[in-house]
């Protein structure tokens, strides 16, 4: 703790010494999580960073990765993953901003595929854990980390821009990459840019209390300072696919990118991805023979928990099965969100839920769709499971 006060209060000569006898050597045997061992790690390597060591803070910015990584093989605890989340969310935005120093020499493309393919890792890993539990093997159909030149050459297409944007506590660091380049700035800190996104959020969520129509030059702002190094890029992309982690809650398809006059999402696809190794997997699954047997499936639910009610979504998804062909309407289906999961919606090129949800915004991946019986035990179809549906 001494250690700590002495490093973030700019005294890193004195924290130093204190931090390394508290480690050791830079590497560890053991396979638990040890979450402790980690932080120590990654404060060392902010250390080191801080008095220009930028080779000794990347050594322990390694070895914090990797102990985070061997130990999340043989953790079995959900709460002990999501505590070593929110380390790897601390120092990885150091991780990477370090790699991207210009102080360390070498060419800025360079640069930037390595900074790149470090953060992938960590997106790549905890994916694979949603969807297919933890071990130190990646299984088949697993995503991978992909590297920048394997993202630009063999997965983006022609017209696409994948937006990477990881918030750290210190900046926000943004990549904008189509097939011929890469592009890397940084935008406001990550309290700053929440803050800035809920408002935004919330100007969105009620047209009502907006009468002045303030969401679009919120928008505007936003855009120019999330966007404007990449506002020729996407001024003529025909699909956006943005990698965002938990900022993807906020409305980033709504922005207005500077030199347009509309939101992102208005003339372009928009997806939200939660790693650049999905957008391979879809791409690769796309050329799959297709399984589904009904063009869409339309499931609703009128009542939820506490009886709070929606009553319009039965009519809903029955307007959607009279007006096009080929739609099967689920209004309150009495089988639960797992069983409707593997016997019904699979069966839809498109799915379509007219339904409550819920949000767990400390662990996102409990939060959920509210598909099941409301009174039964297996209510809510929840991101976890979505990630391991192939559907």
């Amino acid at each position: 703790l001494r250690a700590v006060a002495l490093n973030r209060s700019g005294r890193e000569r004195e924290a130093l010494p204190l931090l390394r006898a508290s480690i050791g050597a830079p590497t560890i045997a053991s396979g638990t999580l040890n979450g402790s061992r980690v932080a120590r790690c990654a404060e060392l390597a902010r250390c080191y960073r801080a008095l220009g060591g930028l080779d000794s803070a990347l050594v322990w910015y390694r070895a914090a990765t990797d102990d985070w990584e061997r130990g999340r093989a043989t953790a079995s605890r959900e709460d002990s993953r999501a505590m070593s989340d929110n380390i790897a969310g601390a120092f990885s935005g150091g991780y990477v901003a370090t790699i991207l120093d210009p102080a360390r020499g070498g060419t800025a493309p360079r640069r930037v595929a390595e900074a790149f393919a470090v953060l992938q890792r960590f997106r790549a890993h905890t994916l694979t854990e949603q969807m297919f539990g933890t071990g130190s093997v990646r299984p088949p159909g697993a995503p991978r980390a992909l590297d920048l030149a394997s993202l630009q050459r063999g997965t983006l297409a022609p017209g696409d821009v994948l937006l990477e944007i990881h918030a750290t506590p210190d900046t926000t660091i943004l990549f904008a990459i189509t097939r011929a380049e890469a592009r890397v700035w940084f935008g406001p800190r990550e309290e700053v840019l929440r803050s800035r996104l809920a408002r935004f959020r919330d100007l969105l969520a009620d047209p009502g209390g907006d009468p002045t129509g303030r969401w679009g030059a919120v928008a505007r702002a936003l855009g120019e300072d999330l966007l404007g190094p990449a506002a020729d890029a996407l001024t003529g992309a025909l699909r956006v696919y943005i990698s965002a982690g938990a900022l993807a809650r906020y409305p980033l398809g709504s922005i207005i990118a500077p030199g347009t006059d509309d939101a992102l999402a208005v003339n372009r696809d928009v997806a939200f991805v939660p790693a650049a190794g999905m957008v391979e997997l879809a791409r690769l699954r796309a050329r799959e023979p297709a399984t589904a047997t009904r063009a869409m499936v339309a499931l609703a639910r009128t009542t939820a928990e506490g009886g709070r009610a929606l009553p319009a979504a039965a009519g809903e998804v029955r307007e959607l099965s009279r007006r096009f062909a080929d739609v099967e309407a689920l209004p309150d289906p009495a089988l639960g969100a797992t069983r409707l999961a593997r016997e019904q919606l699979a069966g839809g090129q498109v799915l379509h839920f007219a339904t409550h949800t819920y949000i767990d915004e400390q662990q996102p991946w409990r939060s959920g769709l509210l598909v099941g019986d409301p009174a039964g035990p297996d209510a809510y179809l929840r991101a976890a499971t979505i990630a391991g549906l192939r559907v």
